[in-house]
């Protein structure tokens, strides 16, 4: 029986007050809507009997991925279609906007399992008993006035745990005023690694042919089923490659694109999959990686790109490899430096604070000379 269907005794006052609404119905519902305030004043006993009906609840649920129905998906394309670049990009600031991320993210569960450096997938610590009770005890401690343990709280632990990482995804409405930024309608655009989707949903939006290449099997199976939901709504055009960018790359008409924008694979920092043709098992080392995809990609994009054309790169550096000295280095000896965006990335939800609130990375724009 749940927790919320025992009856206990020893309680008075307002602990037992507290604890009579978790009695009642005996159901999911009640420890998912269980705010942190509530938990809190309860008999030190009862709390951790609750905090083991929400691990019990967790693991018959299984993994809190997102939930979407296809009216959500489509309400959240509508709202980024509505999103201007002005509210977006001020100055040299792309400023924070989630909308129509975790519709992006939706169609690739998979990112929650890559590994990041050497830290645990979110998916791994889920699947370990003492940290899903550790994270779901500090949810309700942290947040009082929430529904401490639904899905959407529960996903935050698991990004920002104790020694856990999670791969990002590019937001939707940063690419999509990006696109606008530097691309014309009917204009063809190359993302080198489309990872999970983040550029490709912005990109959906806009009237430009989109062309994706990425070694990762999952990714561009997930970017497939994007495109499908979004297609009929969609005023872009879409080809998916499921291949390395350095081989794809030449193998495109030169002059026929007017931006090529994307994020790299950090080398081995991030292993999204096991496929032959991933970074991170086809160079031995970093320097290999420089020379055989990041010298090879740049070069290829100059090439690809017509006169005039930007060549648009998120990076930073990460796992003590120096990743934006060699992409600027390598980058600055074809193409002319135009700008640097900063692209404000959120710290621990729990953490923020109004002076402290962001972190940046540098989006490089370069043009061809």
């Amino acid at each position: 029986m749940s927790i919320i269907g025992r009856s206990f005794s020893g309680t008075s006052g307002r602990e037992a007050k507290t604890t009579k609404q978790y009695r009642s119905t005996g159901d999911d519902l009640q420890l998912l809507t269980l705010r942190g305030r509530d938990w809190q004043r309860m008999p030190l006993r009862v709390r951790e009997r609750v905090l083991n009906d929400c691990v019990s609840l967790w693991r018959r649920h299984g993994f809190p991925h997102f939930d979407l129905s296809s009216d959500d998906i489509a309400h959240e394309f509508d709202l980024l279609c509505a999103t201007p670049a002005t509210a977006v990009v001020h100055g040299s600031t792309v400023r924070m906007n989630m909308t129509a991320i975790r519709m992006a993210s939706y169609f690739h569960p998979n990112m929650w399992r890559v590994r990041v450096g050497r830290a645990h997938s979110p998916h791994e610590r889920f699947n370990d008993d003492t940290a899903l009770r550790a994270m779901l005890r500090k949810a309700l401690t942290i947040w009082p006035d929430f529904r401490s343990v639904n899905a959407c709280n529960l996903r935050s632990m698991l990004r920002t745990y104790s020694n856990t990482a999670r791969v990002s995804n590019f937001r939707p409405t940063a690419a999509r005023a990006i696109y606008a930024m530097f691309s014309v309608d009917g204009d063809t655009v190359v993302d080198f690694s489309s990872g999970y989707g983040g550029r490709l949903v912005g990109c959906l939006s806009l009237r430009r042919t989109y062309i994706g290449i990425d070694p990762c099997r999952h990714q561009i199976a997930g970017l497939r089923r994007t495109h499908l939901e979004l297609r009929r709504r969609s005023p872009a055009a879409v080809e998916l490659i499921c291949d390395a960018a350095e081989d794809v790359l030449p193998t495109l008409p030169s002059g026929f694109a007017s931006l090529i924008f994307s994020s790299p694979p950090y080398f081995r920092h991030e292993r999204y999959c096991s496929e032959k043709k991933q970074c991170c098992r086809r160079y031995a080392a970093y320097e290999d990686w420089v020379d055989g995809f990041l010298t090879k990609v740049v070069a290829e994009s100059h090439r690809v790109l017509r006169p005039g054309g930007r060549f648009v790169i998120n990076v930073a550096d990460a796992g003590g490899m120096p990743l934006i000295r060699d992409v600027v280095r390598l980058a600055g000896e074809r193409f002319t430096h135009d700008r640097t965006l900063q692209l404000q990335l959120g710290a621990k939800p729990y953490l923020r604070r109004p002076d402290d609130a962001y972190k940046t990375e540098p989006i490089f724009v370069f043009a061809k000379k």
